[in-house]
């Protein structure tokens, strides 16, 4: 699981409530970051977790650019703000769901549930 994320708490919590349900987690600080681990992680990542406001990117931008590259990669995007507009603008995207900021345990497995990972 990769985690796209700047803030270290939000980073860190994440990591925590992912790795209960047992997943191996990586963390990236930026888009470019995440890309590049992306590539370079063996096998790959099963999902990943994606804040929209990242410092070298919008989270929306990297997300379109992922699916590109693997457009049946499950991802769920992490906001604070304009949850409805994400919706909407992600609308008819296969494997892709929205939590909102700040997220519970509960609901950030809720959301990696939707998009097909067990947890």
């Amino acid at each position: 699981m990769l985690v796209v994320e700047d803030e270290p708490l939000i980073q860190m919590l994440a990591k925590e409530y992912l790795e209960e349900c047992a997943f191996k987690v990586d963390i990236a600080s930026s888009a470019a970051e995440a890309l590049n681990k992306l590539r370079l992680i063996p096998g790959g990542v099963d999902a990943m977790v994606v804040d929209m406001g990242l410092p070298d990117s919008k989270g929306d931008v990297l997300v379109r650019e992922v699916r590109s590259i693997y457009p049946s990669l499950p991802i769920v995007i992490a906001t604070g703000q304009g949850a409805t507009d994400m919706r909407e603008a992600f609308k008819g995207m296969a494997s892709i769901a929205i939590v909102n900021k700040p997220y519970t345990s509960d609901e950030l497995k809720a959301a990696i549930r939707t998009v097909g990972i067990r947890c």
